[in-house]
């Protein structure tokens, strides 16, 4: 067992107590809320307690969630230990941002789709179930829904707002380009990672090419990472791939050699 993993029978309780809570959240819920003349007494004596059990139970569903996905997060993240970039870059500041502003409306409006994707069938499932079906069914689901997705907005939009802070209201803007990564104002963002077979960034390509006008590197990074189980059972994991891009400016007046960028990059 790895030091920084968790004993099995810890994980074992971890779980057990994630299951017990999400198991109050929805009894608390149904003694509440469905129509049943067997808990009147109990639910007008108790409606405070109820209250305050769905509350809690919730939040440490989702509390639970959001520490084990930044615990695989912050064991899979890769740190910068090299020391001299190949390339320091220093960036006009309006030369910057209207190459960034381009790329993230870009990004935006993809992400924003994504979005839509999403949650446009789960939103139309849940109103045709209102409308054909007993609306409390719907109301639990949309509940379990909330629950399991809340926890993730730090890791889908809280880092695409931290992107776009980070690259387009800034100061000023300066980037470091190693081997096995680069740094936008400081933030690392890896291209050659290795953690194991299951996770790891691999830099594929690196181009040079003309985008809004404007002269840039291309990076193109495979990332290989393990799906986990799904809770039920029912899934019992997957090795995952998936190709990102990354775009730098190169600033003005600056020669490259982009042969000579890949022979020291991917060799």
């Amino acid at each position: 067992m790895k030091n920084n993993e968790l004993h099995p029978l810890l994980q074992v309780f971890l779980v057990l107590l994630f299951v017990s809570f999400f198991t109050m959240f929805f009894v608390a819920f149904g003694i509440k809320y469905l129509p049943s003349n067997d808990f009147n007494t109990f639910r007008t004596k108790y409606e405070v307690a109820l209250h305050l059990v769905m509350a809690l139970s919730a939040v440490s569903v989702m509390l639970f969630i959001y520490f084990n996905l930044r615990n695989r997060a912050n064991k899979n993240r890769a740190r910068r230990y090299e020391n001299t970039p190949l390339f320091h870059w220093h960036y006009e500041t309006l030369y910057w941002q209207s190459f960034k502003a381009k790329e993230f409306k870009k990004k935006g409006f993809f992400y924003f789709l994504k979005i839509l994707l999403i949650w446009v069938p789960i939103g139309s499932f849940l109103f045709f179930l209102y409308k054909v079906a007993d609306p409390m069914l719907s109301i639990i689901l949309a509940l379990f829904i909330l629950i399991l997705t809340i926890p993730i907005l730090p890791f889908t939009l809280g880092t695409f707002i931290h992107e776009l802070k980070n690259q387009l209201f800034q100061n000023k803007y300066e980037v470091k380009i190693y081997k096995n990564g680069l740094s936008i104002n400081e933030a690392y963002y890896p291209y050659n990672h290795y953690i194991n077979s299951n996770h790891n960034l691999r830099l594929l390509e690196v181009e040079k090419l003309n985008l809004y006008g404007t002269s840039c590197l291309k990076f193109v990074i495979k990332k290989t990472f393990y799906s986990s189980p799904s809770p039920d059972g029912g899934d019992f994991g997957s090795v995952m791939k998936r190709t990102s891009h990354l775009f730098i400016p190169i600033p003005k007046n600056q020669a490259i050699d982009i042969n000579n960028i890949k022979a020291y990059m991917m060799r």
